[in-house]
């Protein structure tokens, strides 16, 4: 028997409606639903109907799981992806600072913010048991913002000192790191295999597409004749989000370069 109305899952009105002409043909041919027989043959098909329904309502609760799950997965790619390009900016506006007189565009930093409903996680769903965890990141993407937006003042608002300007920077790109760190535990702890090496992938993935890096290095967008300083340590998380030995996909390459386009196109611009 084929189910139709896939969208919903459930039986459509003409197998229902198949059934019953079924179950009413039986009965005529059973000496209605007097007999014994009969009343087996009414209880059958109806409970035949049943099972379908509550087959139906099983698969779109599945499949809302499914898309659910898939969703919830690409939000935090995605956010880890925009902490990412962020500690980008900010490597390439640490380089400009040491040019004398340096200045940036006015609101770079303040588009570091995250948007209220990535503050809110409304479609991460979540237990008792990770109810801390979701809250924990609530508060540091929280708290994120609000240094990215003191950090803009000191940028453009006064002539701050080089020493508090880096230190921001600084500030920004450390509660990043935590973040993307804390998202990951918290997709483990939902089992969503979403490991730091597929993190890494998603990022390297989405900026080696053909409309990005590709094209930047095509077109001559980046400034090669700066000179990049080593990241160590915590300060190669992101770099390092990919450490399969088998791997030969390049993290610290995509950051390099994605910082030589920045500093070109975003950040010495004026």
């Amino acid at each position: 028997m084929v189910i139709s109305n896939i969208d919903t899952g459930l039986p459509s009105k003409e197998v229902v409606d198949s059934l019953l002409n079924t179950v009413q043909e039986i009965s005529k041919n059973t000496d209605t639903l007097a007999g014994f027989s009969g009343w087996v043959t009414w209880f059958s098909f109806v409970a035949s109907i049943i099972t379908i329904i509550g087959l139906g309502v099983f698969m779109i609760e599945v499949r809302k799981f499914v898309v659910g799950r898939k969703c919830q997965k690409r939000i935090i790619q995605d956010l880890i992806r925009h902490l990412f390009i962020n500690n980008v900016i900010s490597e390439a506006i640490k380089i400009r600072l040491d040019v004398p007189n340096a200045t940036i565009p006015k609101g770079i930093l303040q588009r570091y913010c995250v948007l209220d409903s990535d503050i809110e996680l409304q479609q991460l769903s979540f237990k008792a048991k990770n109810y801390e965890m979701l809250h924990s990141i609530r508060v540091k993407l929280r708290n994120y913002n609000i240094s990215a937006l003191e950090a803009e003042k000191h940028f453009t608002g006064s002539r701050s000192l080089k020493s508090i300007k880096l230190s921001d920077l600084d500030d920004i790109m450390t509660r990043s790191k935590r973040i993307s760190k804390e998202l990951i535990r918290y997709a483990n702890s939902r089992y969503m295999r979403l490991s730091e090496d597929s993190i890494g992938k998603y990022i390297y993935e989405y900026y080696m597409d053909s409309e990005r890096i590709p094209k930047y290095e095509k077109e001559g967008k980046m400034d090669n004749s700066i000179v990049i300083p080593d990241r160590t340590g915590d300060w190669a998380f992101y770099d390092n989000l990919i450490n399969e030995k088998s791997c030969s996909l390049n993290l610290k390459e995509i950051e390099d370069k994605m910082i030589r386009y920045r500093y070109k196109t975003y950040v010495n611009c004026i």
